[in-house]
């Protein structure tokens, strides 16, 4: 008898084994070849992992806050506000709606996130190898929203940075259309899949556009993913994959005096390069910020890369004083960050490309609750946020100043007979800084002169009961 129990209790471990091993085991995780250790395992729901919220967030470096009131996760890395909700397949980037295949979860007391969707939205790249049953991210790679630091003290070799930069800043030649050549400019890969950084003025009324690659492969841009005609600065998009890709450095860290190098093809010339130093890091012409540098400039530079020391780009070279000797221009790089975040598809063809880019792009709508700091909606400048108003409402909108310049925020409403609204901006800790001014017909606006920089918006409806009605709000930056 007790050799027939001894038998049992093995053969049941064997099957309970063999039966819940598959469905229990986890994936490991890796960040950067270093194994993630979770206070609560890895969940798997759909083919989909799930991991407690604050790790993966504060891995990736990222600011995570939760609000038990609404049951809130909002994190903030740079220029990108993600927030998402248990048992909500809607999360919200940069205050666009994302659909998720598996929403966010409470586990043991914790936030399960999406591993994969938390990871990429905040610039890490994600693999899974079904062999290990192992999950590795990888953020070694630059992130184009938030800036590196930069070590001046350890400079490289130019010859180094030559070697490392220069395949992957192209020769761009623009066509009108009949076929005829309108101009050369240059640019520079950010993204091995394709997406290159260049001056507005180079694609401006171009009805077809080529990239020459310093290998001798040629690309017909496919669409333009953003621009600024009044900061030139355009991105674009060919179809391709695998290309040398530039390290994107920190503007806001150079220093007057600094050396600096270009790669650049002046007059058609690829793969040209030159140094000079930092003669002004903050030059403001016509209302907008440029550096100001010695290194050479001619036709055919538009476009090219700006590096520093340890051969990052810091700056577009853009355009130069023809009635002086290497007094020459170039667009900070920070400055470009914002418009890598998005893609509007813009085609290039006669008429595509406006000469004026409109006042508002597009439409949001309210993300309540937004009546925190840490729940600030984002308001993007050049968009429409429409919201509603509820009882002593309190609305908060935060919005990024990327240069000086003269900010104009307006609210309006049609039923304003109903509404009695406090309208003030303040300062990226929330310090109160002025309120805006009631013009009549229901417009409540503000004029102020900024510096770069995080701030807020703040709606305040004093009616007792709460009008119900709804409310437009913009913000542009001249």
């Amino acid at each position: 008898m007790k050799r027939f129990i001894y038998f049992l209790v093995p053969l049941a471990l064997l099957i309970c084994l063999a039966f819940t091993t598959p469905v229990c085991a986890a994936p490991s995780v890796y960040l950067n070849g270093q194994y993630l250790t979770f206070d609560v395992s890895p969940q798997v729901e759909n083919n989909r992992t799930l991991v407690p919220v604050r790790a993966i967030f504060e891995a990736l470096d990222a600011e995570v806050l939760w609000d038990e009131n609404t049951s809130t996760v909002t994190a903030c890395k740079g220029n990108i506000n993600v927030r998402l909700q248990p048992g909500n397949k809607q999360a919200l980037v940069n205050n666009q709606v994302v659909l998720l295949e598996v929403p966010a979860q409470a586990v043991a007391g914790r936030i399960m996130v999406p591993l994969r969707f938390v990871s990429e939205v905040l610039g890490a790249d994600v693999d899974w190898d079904a062999t290990s049953n192992a999950i590795y991210i990888d953020i070694r790679q630059s992130d184009p929203v938030q800036p590196p630091a930069v070590d001046s003290d350890h400079p490289r070799d130019p010859r180094e940075i030559y070697k490392a930069v220069s395949p992957a800043v192209v020769t761009i030649y623009t066509f009108d259309c009949d076929d005829s050549l309108l101009v050369s400019g240059s640019g520079f890969i950010v993204n091995p899949d394709g997406t290159i950084v260049t001056n507005y003025h180079v694609i401006e009324s171009a009805c077809s556009a080529v990239v020459c690659l310093p290998d001798g492969s040629e690309y017909e841009v496919d669409h333009i993913m953003d621009y600024s005609q009044q900061e030139d600065i355009a991105v674009l998009k060919i179809n391709a994959s695998g290309l040398p890709v530039v390290k994107l450095g920190n503007s806001d860290l150079i220093e007057n005096g600094e050396k600096i190098f270009t790669i650049s093809s002046p007059g058609g010339l690829g793969n040209t390069m030159s140094d000079g130093l930092v003669s002004n890091k903050f030059r403001q012409l016509d209302g907008y910020s440029f550096i100001q540098i010695s290194a050479p400039i001619s036709p055919g530079s538009s476009g090219g890369a700006l590096l520093n020391s340890q051969g990052e780009v810091i700056g577009i070279t853009t355009a130069g004083f023809s009635q002086a000797q290497n007094v020459n221009f170039a667009v900070p790089i920070n400055l470009v960050r914002p418009y890598l975040l998005t893609d509007h598809y813009i085609y290039l063809a006669a008429g595509e490309v406006p000469e004026e880019e409109p006042l508002f792009e597009e439409i949001y709508y309210e993300w309540e609750p937004n009546n925190e700091l840490f729940l600030a909606d984002w308001l993007e400048l050049g968009t429409i946020m429409v919201g509603d108003f509820y009882p002593f409402d309190v609305d908060i909108y935060q919005l990024y100043v990327p240069h000086p310049g003269w900010l104009w925020a307006a609210c309006f409403t049609e039923e304003f007979s109903n509404i009695n609204l406090l309208m003030y901006l303040c300062d990226s800790s929330g310090e109160y800084m002025l309120t805006a001014d009631y013009v009549g017909e229901g417009i409540w606006e503000l004029d102020y002169f900024m510096m770069p920089g995080l701030y807020y918006l703040v709606l305040l409806d004093r009616n007792i009961g709460g009008s119900g009605d709804p409310y437009f709000l913009a913000a542009v930056l001249d």
